[in-house]
């Protein structure tokens, strides 16, 4: 689940804690924690490295 705004309230989907929503994902159909996926790529050249960490909840 990519994040808590994906929780539907018709017992389709369940969460044990809604912060840890989005914490993993399912990518290439592989199940990755978003800390598999860091680099240091910087495509903007400011220093910012966008996909060097991640933060709960929603990335935000």
């Amino acid at each position: 689940m990519e994040g808590f705004a994906k929780l539907m309230d018709d017992g389709s989907t369940a969460c044990g804690c809604w912060v840890y929503c989005g914490a993993t994902t399912i990518k290439d159909g592989k199940f990755l924690y978003k800390t598999q996926l860091r680099n240091q790529e910087d495509p903007s050249g400011l220093g910012i490295y966008p996909n060097w960490s991640w933060a709960w909840p929603m990335n935000r």
